[in-house]
């Protein structure tokens, strides 16, 4: 997803990117921290694993969003 951002067109899409994978990467630690007893848990849910319709739905949208980002990469520089 990073990387995604650093190619991205513009900045608008370089800032949607970074938060669209900063949420999702907020989500897995989260969770992932809850159930190795790190952190308290939560009533969050874990990408792309666990049951919940609208969770699940979300989340494919931000994938979505970041497979769109990275299909309208900047053009290749030439020398």
């Amino acid at each position: 997803g990073y990387l995604i951002a650093a190619r991205a067109r513009d900045g608008f899409q370089q800032v949607l990117a970074v938060g669209l994978t900063t949420a999702i990467a907020a989500q897995a630690f989260i969770i992932m921290a809850g159930a190795t007893h790190l952190i308290p848990l939560t009533g969050i849910t874990l990408p792309f694993i666990s049951y919940g319709g609208s969770s699940t739905l979300i989340n494919f949208a931000m994938v979505g969003l970041l497979l769109r980002i990275s299909a309208s990469r900047k053009p290749a520089q030439t020398l």
